[in-house]
């Protein structure tokens, strides 16, 4: 009885001249109707008799073709990572992080030195600004200094120009009422003339 040359199921391939369907050897596989294996690919391995490679586990990689079984798995070092199917690891990109077999990178933790003085001129700014007392340091015996006034600082300001204005005013009403004398002028005259006659 002959075999039909594309009749082979999967796992399997023909072979001219054998009176039955060869299994595909570890680290081959075969689709049906296949009349040679095909060679695992990097990033994969399969045993015996298998249909379709298997991918390397994410977090490990497999730098060859042909993988016979899960066992020749390489693990990423600190810094990489790998996906599923993975034939070479991947370095991390910067801002993230990752220990050994990793199957994705970690994104890095703002450090929190950088946060503080942040947070800190957000509060000053926030934050009203006191102005503190002088400390005013006397002899025993002396009356205490009076305190200044609490006013606030716009309205003495407003005081102090009212009482200004009224000052300016009051000195001008007064220079307005004052009668203006005519000064006389002063007349030189040399020694032995006779004087002038006054008009």
């Amino acid at each position: 009885m002959s075999l039909d040359p594309n009749g082979a199921p999967a796992g399997y391939y023909y072979q001219a001249g054998a009176t039955a369907y060869l299994l595909d050897p570890a680290g081959t596989y075969s689709l049906a109707g296949a009349s040679a294996p095909t060679i695992d690919p990097a990033g994969t391995y399969s045993g015996p008799g298998a249909s379709a490679p298997t991918l390397a586990d994410p977090g490990a990689y497999i730098p060859f073709t042909g993988a016979t079984s899960e066992s020749v798995e390489i693990v990423d070092p600190a810094g990489t990572y790998s996906l599923a199917g993975a034939s070479a690891p991947t370095t991390d990109p910067a801002g993230t992080y990752s220990g050994p077999g990793a199957s994705l990178p970690t994104l890095a933790r703002a450090r929190r030195r950088s946060i503080q003085p942040a947070r800190t001129a957000a509060r000053a700014r926030a934050r009203p600004r006191r102005r503190t007392q002088a400390r005013i340091f006397h002899s025993p015996g002396r009356p205490p200094p009076r305190r200044r006034s609490t006013l606030p600082a716009l309205i003495v300001r407003r005081a102090r120009a009212r009482r200004r204005s009224i000052r300016l005013a009051h000195t001008a009403a007064q220079r307005r009422a004052r009668p203006r004398w005519r000064t006389p002028a002063r007349i030189f005259r040399s020694p032995g003339r006779p004087p002038l006659r006054r008009r």
